[in-house]
């Protein structure tokens, strides 16, 4: 009954953080976790919207502690440390949820997009191209591995990862995107 009373509540205030913390609980203590894990994603979102990411990262903390091989999860909190400072703990979320999702490309870029958030412009190097070898096909590991590149000024390097991202593109008629890519290297090596 308290489920289904929660429910409607959250329904009434969708924007009322303490009715959907109490609905993920509910949730959570009843065995639905997928249902908690939405309530918990969609508490987090809304608090980092409030700019409350010390309190976003306690709730993603909560749904990650039902499921710690959740990307989407460890990325809405990684970005709520990120944002806090607290690079430590986003590594730590990082490399817990890569235990479940050995070399999976998104958790790798967020690796990388804490080092670089601490000015590890070499650790970060090291994660992508790590990366990069174990998912040789991933566009977005590839970009970001390249706008790295450009950033260090090897402009030769982030044009041979571009490369076959830009005729992917072109096949594609996703010319918008080419000339993008290429812009970039552009304004590093004219």
């Amino acid at each position: 009954n308290a489920l289904q009373i929660f429910r409607k509540i959250g329904e009434l205030d969708p924007q009322s953080v303490t009715v959907h913390v109490k609905l993920a609980d509910l949730c959570a203590a009843t065995g639905n976790n997928a249902e908690a894990l939405e309530q918990y994603d969609q508490v987090g979102r809304l608090l980092l919207k409030r700019g409350m990411a010390a309190e976003a990262v306690q709730i993603f903390s909560k749904a990650l502690r039902l499921d710690s091989g959740n990307v989407d999860l460890a990325e809405s909190l990684v970005s709520a440390l990120i944002e806090e400072r607290d690079y430590d703990h986003a590594v730590q979320i990082v490399n817990t949820a890569l235990e479940n999702n050995k070399a999976n490309p998104r958790l790798i870029i967020l690796l990388a997009k804490i080092h670089m958030a601490r000015e590890q412009t070499d650790a970060a190097l090291k994660v992508l191209e790590q990366g990069f070898t174990d998912n040789p096909g991933d566009v977005q590991i590839r970009e970001h591995l390249a706008d790295l590149y450009l950033r260090q000024g090897k402009s030769d390097r982030a044009l041979e990862l571009t490369a076959p991202i830009l005729n992917v593109a072109l096949d594609r008629g996703e010319g918008h995107s080419a000339i993008d890519l290429l812009s970039r290297i552009l304004k590093v090596d004219p």
